[in-house]
């Protein structure tokens, strides 16, 4: 019924060929590095939960990718075998640790699994490394409540891996690596110079929306403990330049600049992957620091319902008006009667 439904409206509901899964490239910052990585990976299988990485040196037969099994090359030449940009990620990346290994792949099931219960594989990479794991498309993305969706080309999509002792401020307070993530996200797009036009603001509690209405982004945190260390991988879906299913950043800028007649460039996935590591480690560093109330302040300045008025009427005569203030992401009203 809900098939015919759809046709009705003009929507197709026959099946599409998922495109095939690829190995994923291994890059790393300087070449010292990635002849460790070579020593220590080449020729390993890393068992993981739902996904084994298979560790290929390079020159050697890449075996087929399947949705349990991952070949990893480890190459020299691997920056000029991926459609990603390395050099410009690179130039734009400003972590101490964070996004310094990437690995990288055209199509995956979710980037999530390459790094989410794959701990013989984290765990051997070394504490001031910090993994992120990029692709060009998903055909299993993973979303919160086990939602799962395609993921298409433009679509700027990654997992990032974190670590903290676990007697620290964010590791006293977890739940807020989620609202790190995605205000991260904003601010990597509206504190580039001239894009703080852009409308895109963040959604209690951590997704990425266009105006008041359309979702165009997401984040999911999930974590462990080893120790008194906490690891966390925290997956990103943002529509950056894919004109389906909703609209794209990209496609908001040119919007803006044919109505104001501007010239914003439209952003890349590299430069805007590599913002908003660096915005993530920023705040990270700040909420371990100063604690909860200068991260609720910048998370306020970028929330959907900042200043909205509330009317609410306890009967036909009596009603009250507040402004909405965040306070530890909940509304709190002063109630008139």
């Amino acid at each position: 019924m809900l098939s015919h439904v759809l046709q009705i409206l003009g929507i197709s509901c026959k099946p599409g060929n998922l495109p095939e899964l690829t190995p994923m490239y291994l890059m790393a910052r300087n070449m010292r590095l990635l002849q460790s990585l070579r020593t220590r990976f080449g020729g390993r299988v890393c068992k993981g939960k739902d996904l084994s990485l298979y560790f290929v040196p390079d020159k050697e037969c890449i075996p087929k990718t399947t949705e349990n099994l991952l070949p990893v090359v480890i190459g020299d030449q691997n920056r000029k075998l991926v459609s990603f940009d390395w050099k410009k990620y690179m130039e734009c990346l400003q972590t101490k640790v964070l996004g310094h290994i990437l690995l990288y792949t055209e199509v995956i099931t979710s980037t999530q699994v390459v790094l989410d219960g794959n701990n013989t594989f984290v765990k051997n990479i070394p504490d001031d490394l910090g993994i992120i794991v990029v692709a060009g498309q998903q055909v299993k993305g993973q979303g919160r409540g086990g939602n799962v969706w395609l993921s298409p080309a433009g679509c700027m999509m990654f997992s990032l891996h974190v670590q903290f002792p676990f007697e620290s401020n964010l590791g006293q307070r977890l739940p807020f690596l989620q609202h790190i993530a995605s205000l991260a996200a904003v601010e990597a797009i509206k504190a580039k110079p001239g894009y703080e036009v852009v409308d895109v603001s963040l959604k209690w509690p951590n997704d990425i929306y266009f105006g008041h209405k359309i979702k165009i982004g997401g984040v999911i945190v999930t974590s462990s403990a080893t120790g008194g260390t906490l690891s966390a991988v925290i997956g990103m879906g943002v529509n950056l330049a894919n004109g389906e299913p909703t609209v794209s950043i990209n496609e908001i800028i040119l919007q803006y600049n044919k109505e104001h007649r501007t010239f914003l460039e439209p952003l890349t996935i590299e430069e805007t992957i590599a913002r908003t590591v660096n915005t993530i480690e920023e705040l990270i560093e700040d909420f371990q620091v100063n604690g909860v109330a200068p991260f609720l302040k910048k998370y306020y300045n970028r929330w959907l319902h900042r200043c909205v008025e509330i009317v609410y009427r306890f009967n036909e005569f009596t009603e009250g008006r507040e402004i909405t203030r965040l306070i530890i992401f909940f509304l709190q009203t002063k109630f008139v009667c």
